[in-house]
């Protein structure tokens, strides 16, 4: 489009580009890239909550649950701002939303090492590169993840998440999922 190489992170599209890719529109439509990231605690480390009321335990599991979100820099939901003429074209950017979405886990990986020496590796599972079903999930649909098609499915298992620093392990999950999709009207 004019010389200018479309990049899936470039939010700012001239005018007369938006123009030329409407023009160009197929008949069946453009295709959109979407993702979800969400972290959550699996395990909360029961020495968390040693000499606690109960109120102070929700505190604690609430004050975890927004260290893990952290540790994996934000939970996200979200639609490119550009649209793409072929499935081909989303697919190929939706591999770089993907590789950028796990460039934010690099606080997650490693291993950590707990008070009585264990070592918890992070854990990996998923493909960040290949196209694979959607696993079918009663609640897929509320997650606002598709009910069915392909898509970039990755997880890791970490542990950490301990707001007072005080060696607690919890036992954390964070799932990014990437996927295209035709763009309804």
């Amino acid at each position: 489009v004019g010389g200018k190489k479309l990049n899936p992170d470039d939010h700012d599209l001239s005018t007369s580009s938006q123009t030329m890719m409407a023009a160009a529109t197929p008949p069946g439509g453009m295709w959109e890239v979407r993702w979800r990231k969400v972290t959550k605690v699996l395990e909360y480390d029961q020495n968390m909550f040693e000499d606690c009321r109960d109120c102070e335990c929700d505190e604690a599991m609430e004050a975890s649950d927004e260290a893990a979100v952290k540790q994996a820099r934000g939970n996200s939901n979200g639609t490119h701002d550009v649209l793409y003429p072929t499935e081909e074209g989303a697919r190929a950017a939706a591999l770089l939303r993907m590789q950028a979405l796990r460039g934010q886990l690099k606080k997650t990986g490693g291993t950590a090492v707990t008070d009585g020496g264990d070592e918890h590796p992070a854990e990996d599972s998923g493909s960040f590169v290949d196209f694979t079903p959607f696993l079918r999930e009663d609640h897929q649909h509320e997650l606002g993840l598709p009910r069915n098609g392909l898509g970039l499915h990755f997880q890791r298992v970490f542990w950490g998440a301990d707001p007072c620093e005080a060696d607690n392990w919890n036992k954390c999950e964070v799932r990014v999922d990437v996927w295209v999709a035709r763009r309804e009207s």
